[in-house]
């Protein structure tokens, strides 16, 4: 089934992409939703950091859509690519 995306998180106070993930659905939503409830994405202490350090200064991450109505192996592989 092609319901995979491959997408960056980005730092908007410097244009740089400081996260890829693969996902369906809202997943990459899901990252900011859980900094603000105060839980960790993932296990993942430093994205967690840089997410509560945007919020803190008053932004947010915006979003890049690398590739979506993918496999779930072709998602895989281009999350592998871009990062």
């Amino acid at each position: 089934m092609n319901i995979y995306y491959v997408y960056g998180l980005i730092d908007p106070t410097s244009n740089m992409v400081f996260y890829v993930g693969k996902g369906k659905c809202n997943r990459m939503f899901s990252h900011v939703r859980a900094v603000k409830a105060g839980r960790v994405p993932n296990g993942n202490r430093h994205l967690f950091n840089k997410i509560q350090k945007l919020i803190s200064a008053g932004v947010e991450p915006t979003y890049v859509l690398y590739g979506d109505q993918l496999t779930e192996d072709a998602a895989f592989s281009l999350e592998e690519f871009t990062i």
